[in-house]
């Protein structure tokens, strides 16, 4: 729904849009949309900020306040113009003391124009609780270490149908609300317990699963996140780390460390990225198996310190690319056109790749490779597609075939 038809600059006015009319309108998302707009335009940067979001201010005695939106310097919110009831779900202000009602102005409006506000401000304030939780001291620090510099713990759950505050009792229930309310109180970690689609970037968050659930990236910016037990989705930017993750069928965009993570399918390389495998394996059952595409990047690069399972890889064209394995096998596609390919490890190698050099002086079964054993292997000789080329490299003596 868009909360914002338009903001009068000079006149400190913001209207409200069609999608307003007849609904529940919380405060703090006329807030959001409204620097969302100041980000974007370069004119409304001109002014002064219109709108100010506050909460969590000490009222004494261990209590606080709960969120509210503060009207700056005159700035007046005029309803969307026909005739219709709005309800204000949230508390907000003016800078002047007035509260309300009187934070609207409907004097803008067509005389004929009826417009009813209804003003319900949540009759909550938040409780800091300094003893008596019922957690023993064990419990206490393990919950304390959990959730360090996480000022709530933040959910997100479908089943909720009211906009939460991050709370147990009242979580988050959609995507906008559970990232923006963090990014605005510095909260960097995030528990789900349900499937969720990017709407927005992602970046600098520790998100914990409960049971696997999905995050489709949505082609928003995860970078710099650190996932636990998540399923990872769709199409995503930036560098990660992951640890008990799932990536699934058709991911796009993967770069980072993943340890004790499964590979689903097809999982697409970002351009230039350096993926770390700590002990991954294969999450299909054979005879499939999961697929590397490098996309032709000259400058991504894989390395595994432990892989176990089947892998395929394809559209290798860069000139570092390593490939390292506990066990299983590895198949390198005729898609695999150039670049230097280095096996290591204890795998089974199909190597039907189409001009790229493969290593295999560092597994440790060789006799499980197609290579030529014809001649023994110095300085000046390499295996190349499974055909053993002298050289070494240099203008005039390049690789090619023995003498």
């Amino acid at each position: 729904m868009t909360i914002i038809a338009s903001i009068d600059r000079p006149n400190r006015n913001i209207y409200l849009h069609a999608d307003t009319v007849g609904t529940s309108v919380h405060p703090i998302d006329i807030y959001k949309e409204m620097r969302t707009l100041r980000r974007t335009n370069e004119e409304l940067r001109k002014y002064n900020i219109f709108l100010q979001a506050k909460g969590n201010e000490d009222k004494g005695s261990g209590k606080a306040t709960e969120r509210f939106v503060i009207c700056l310097e005159g700035t007046r919110i005029i309803p969307y113009d026909t005739s219709h009831q709005i309800t204000i779900i949230g508390t907000i202000i003016t800078d002047d003391g007035q509260e309300g009602i009187a934070c609207f102005d409907r004097a803008p409006l067509t005389p004929s124009t009826i417009i009813d506000i209804a003003y319900v401000p949540p009759q909550v304030e938040v409780i800091t609780i300094t003893g008596g939780s019922g957690l023993d001291v064990e419990q206490d620090s393990m919950l304390r270490s959990i959730y360090a510099n996480t000022e709530l713990v933040l959910y997100y759950d479908f089943n909720n149908t009211q906009f939460g505050d991050g709370s147990v009792q009242n979580p988050f229930n959609n995507v906008a609300g559970l990232i923006d309310y963090s990014n605005l109180k510095n909260i960097k970690n995030i528990q789900l317990f349900s499937d969720i689609t990017l709407d927005r970037n992602m970046e600098g968050f520790t998100v914990k699963g409960s049971n696997h659930e999905t995050i489709n990236c949505a082609g928003f910016s995860i970078d710099s996140s650190f996932f636990y037990d998540i399923d990872l989705a769709g199409i995503a930017t930036g560098r990660i780390n992951a640890k008990h993750c799932a990536i699934k069928n058709g991911f796009t965009g993967l770069d980072g460390h993943l340890t004790d993570c499964d590979f689903g399918g097809l999982t697409k390389i970002a351009d230039g990225a350096f993926v770390l495998l700590d002990n991954c394996f294969s999450g299909v059952m054979l005879p499939n198996k999961p697929i590397f595409d490098l996309q032709n990047s000259v400058t991504t690069s894989i390395s595994c310190s432990g892989y176990a399972g089947c892998l395929a890889v394809r559209n290798v064209a860069g000139s570092v690319n390593i490939i390292g394995f506990n066990e299983g096998s590895i198949e390198l596609e005729n898609t695999c056109v150039a670049g230097d390919i280095y096996l290591r490890g204890n795998a089974r190698v199909l190597d039907t790749s189409n001009g790229s050099t493969v290593y295999t002086d560092c597994l440790l079964q060789p006799s499980n490779v197609k290579i030529d054993t014809s001649v023994p292997l110095d300085a000046n000789v390499k295996q190349v597609n499974g055909t053993a080329v002298k050289g070494n490299g240099t203008p005039g003596n390049e690789w090619g075939p023995l003498i």
